[in-house]
């Protein structure tokens, strides 16, 4: 009986974690070639921006992108949506601000009452993001 149960969710768990790209934005009619480039500088015509793509955050079992799955992925979806070319770019994300840490603990000991407090001020890091642009031809 165990087995029965045991199978769907081997199935669930691993098609959850598979690579996805989720898209935002217009479509057109479908194409059969992407053009993928990784710098704005070498792509060679006029274009605008049709979508992004978001790669979903539930794609390995390790938590680390995949790029060569990634890029196929986009390029499917860049062809049914209609784009003429994928861009993908890392972006640094830099958070402005601190995180600050406050402990405050408070104890009595002979009818007198002691009070301490600790706070730690760090720098919020930055990190990076994948994007994933769609683009169309002028």
């Amino acid at each position: 009986m165990k087995k029965i149960y045991t199978i769907p969710f081997i199935a669930l768990f691993l098609i959850s974690c598979s690579l996805k790209v989720r898209y935002l934005g217009a479509k057109d009619i479908p194409v059969q070639k992407v053009d993928v480039y990784v710098d704005v500088a070498s792509i060679p015509r006029e274009y605008i921006i049709m979508g992004k793509g978001y790669p979903n955050r539930h794609f390995s079992i390790r938590g680390m992108i995949n790029n060569e799955k990634l890029q196929k992925k986009a390029m499917l979806k860049g062809k049914s949506i209609g784009a003429d070319a994928i861009l993908f770019r890392e972006v640094y994300i830099n958070p402005q601000g601190i995180h600050i840490n406050s402990i405050s603990q408070s104890d009595s000991i002979a009818k007198t009452v002691i009070a301490s407090t600790s706070s730690t001020i760090n720098q919020m890091n930055g990190y990076l993001q994948n994007e994933i642009l769609f683009l169309k031809y002028k």
